[in-house]
């Protein structure tokens, strides 16, 4: 039952049975179109949170890798097309493991948001892209942007991840290493150039900063 239908008549007997049989099917005609509305609104909000779900990070609300490296695939091909360069950062939270282990996953998790908003004010609003492709690692897409410039938002990232956060009463550090890699001297697709900033990242891990 989706609700009910109250006709008010001036008179007694003012519909005869054939009106009343119409009316009577009339009000189940829109109680159906009522209730078909209501399961199409929840069809596609379910739809809306299936791909929610398969493009974005729940915790940060971020791109996760799919979404991102579509993104990056999509960069490439406009940087090709236009002969510009692009960068690919790859971030590591290297204390994120031993802050969850040490204060809980609760803390943990609000270690990775804290640092994905403070990435996020890093890199140039509405031009660059921002994502969590696995539990401690970021990953930043930097559209028209040169070594110099790559190098510069990553040593600001790398600061960044040093600054304190407010974890159960304690003031600890996310710390951490930034790897980098530029198309097209690093490669010419989405993988290539996520994979060469990973690896520049663990190389960047042995100091603590930032690679290419």
């Amino acid at each position: 039952i989706v609700g009910s239908v109250t006709l008010v008549a001036a008179h007694a007997n003012a519909f005869d049975e054939s009106e009343c049989r119409l009316l009577t099917e009339l009000a189940g005609d829109i109680g159906y179109g009522v209730a078909h509305l209501r399961t199409r609104n929840r069809q596609l909000e379910a739809e809306r949170t299936i791909e929610r779900m398969a493009f974005q990070d729940p915790l940060t609300g971020l791109p996760n890798r799919a979404a991102m490296r579509e993104r990056i695939a999509k960069a490439v091909a406009t940087a090709r097309e236009r002969q510009r360069a692009l960068a690919i950062l790859s971030v590591h939270v290297g204390h994120f493991d031993e802050i969850s282990d040490t204060l809980g996953h609760a803390a943990g998790d609000r270690l990775m948001a804290e640092v994905a908003g403070r990435v996020a004010a890093v890199a140039r609003s509405g031009q660059d892209a921002l994502a969590r492709i696995g539990e401690d690692e970021l990953v930043v897409l930097l559209r028209d942007a040169d070594a110099a410039h790559a190098s510069d938002v990553a040593r600001r990232v790398v600061d960044t991840l040093y600054r304190p956060v407010e974890l159960a009463g304690l003031q600890v550090d996310a710390r951490g290493a930034v790897g980098i890699a530029l198309h097209p001297d690093h490669g010419d697709d989405a993988d290539e150039l996520m994979r060469r900033a990973k690896v520049a990242m663990y190389r960047a891990g042995t100091n603590g900063h930032f690679a290419l």
